[in-house]
């Protein structure tokens, strides 16, 4: 399951994201402040933020400040401001993606589904023993029509570096 953090105070906006992105694949937790962003960050984690630059109470620039560089998480940014220097500026703050606004649903999903599938390692599991095997995703999907289930699994990168982390 992806869990996405998105933080945008505009409520329609918000809710139509919400919507666009809804499937149960999908874990949505929506914010429409900083506080409420960071408050939700130190309680769980998050396969991608999605966040409006500009925020009732400041920008959302510091807050990827403060997460990079020991937070990996992708973050893609929204935000009105389309000129070259906010764009690199907003890059070099440690977004990975930038989408503009007004924008289509549509490409907001690409740009989502593009950083989520970035993301996640494919793994193979053999009796008892985990060897790691990054595959495409259409050798995955070959690989899962051949073998039965209980020989594969996914897991996000991140999830894995987590528990290798803690077995430490």
């Amino acid at each position: 399951m992806n869990r996405i953090l998105l933080v945008e105070d505009d409520e329609a906006l918000c809710t139509g994201i919400a919507l666009a992105l809804g499937t149960p694949e999908v874990r949505l937790t929506a914010c429409r402040t900083l506080a409420a962003a960071r408050a939700a960050l130190a309680g769980q984690s998050f396969e991608l933020l999605i966040l409006d630059v500009n925020l009732p109470d400041g920008s959302a620039l510091d807050l990827v400040r403060g997460l990079r560089p020991r937070d990996p998480v992708p973050v893609l940014l929204l935000t009105a401001n389309d000129l070259e220097v906010d764009i690199v500026n907003r890059l070099e703050a440690g977004a990975d993606d930038y989408v503009t606004k007004p924008f289509s649903l549509a490409v907001l999903r690409a740009r989502v589904a593009a950083r989520t599938l970035q993301d996640t390692l494919w793994f193979f599991t053999y009796r008892f023993s985990l060897l790691p095997l990054a595959v495409t995703l259409p050798c995955f999907a070959v690989l899962g029509a051949l073998l039965p289930p209980a020989f594969y699994r996914a897991a996000a990168r991140r999830s894995l570096v987590e528990r290798l982390c803690q077995a430490e």
